[in-house]
C-alpha cells in the first residue's frame, strides 16, 4: 500500500489483479496439496469481486485446472445486526 499509495480498497484490487496475472503459482499451491476442501478466504467488500473480471478470471482457471479440477461453491456471510438492524 505504501509503495503504490493505495488505500485498502486499491490495494485488494491490486492484489486481485496480480493474482490473475499470476495464477499459474495458485494452481501449483493447490496441486501440490491431496485436499479435498479449500477455503478461499476473500477480505473487504463483495463490490471489490463483482465489479472486476480478474477474481472471476481466477475462478475460471481454478475450475479448468488440469492436474487437479475442483468444483466452487461461495458463500457470503454477514453481520447478523447490520443485516437485522437496518
Amino acid at each position: 500500500m505504501k509503495e503504490f499509495s493505495l488505500g485498502p480498497n486499491g490495494a485488494l484490487l491490486y492484489c486481485i489483479d496480480f493474482l490473475d496475472t499470476n495464477s499459474d503459482w495458485l494452481l501449483k499451491q493447490i496441486d501440490s496439496f491431496e485436499a479435498t476442501y479449500f477455503i478461499f478466504d476473500l477480505p473487504g467488500q463483495i463490490e471489490l469481486y463483482l465489479m472486476n473480471n480478474s477474481m472471476r478470471n481466477v475462478i475460471s482457471k481454478i475450475r479448468k485446472n488440469k492436474v487437479n479440477p475442483i468444483e466452487l461453491t461461495c458463500v457470503e456471510l454477514f453481520d447478523y445486526h447490520f443485516v437485522y438492524d437496518t
